[in-house]
């Protein structure tokens, strides 16, 4: 059995590329469908997304579908993990200094979650004042 040559490891530039093209075909690579037209366009789009990063300026090392799946599912499962190690060392007694810096991913995996919740809290407040308004 043939030994799998280890590539280098993705760099920071490597990663924020990713995020940058997942941006662009994260909408069907994301998908949840599983009927085999989804599956034929996610595969279509990770060949295609492959393609651009292997093309992009400052990448040294030539990356398979593979590696970059694999990369994708590494940096979203620690993104995870960080905001949930996040969200329980706010709610720890007497809250205590922030923990750290956020890294570039998470930061911009985040800011669609902050913008969501800000417009929930908004409509919330909305939705209290028009109570207050009805009471008499």
């Amino acid at each position: 059995m043939a030994q799998r040559i280890r590539s280098s490891n993705f760099t920071s530039h490597e990663k924020n590329l990713l995020y940058q093209l997942m941006e662009q075909y994260g909408t069907i690579i994301e998908d949840k469908k599983t009927d085999n037209m989804t599956i034929k366009k996610k595969e279509d789009a990770w060949v295609q997304l492959t393609a651009d990063f292997n093309a992009s300026v400052g990448i040294k090392d030539k990356r398979d579908v593979n590696s970059l799946k694999a990369c994708w599912k590494n940096l979203k499962a620690k993104a995870k993990k960080d905001a949930a190690q996040e969200r329980r060392d706010t709610f720890l007694t007497g809250g205590g200094p922030p923990t750290g810096e956020i890294d570039s991913f998470k930061r911009q995996k985040s800011d669609f979650s902050e913008n969501h919740l800000e417009l929930l809290q908004l409509e919330k407040e909305n939705n209290v004042i028009q109570i207050e308004n009805n009471s008499f």
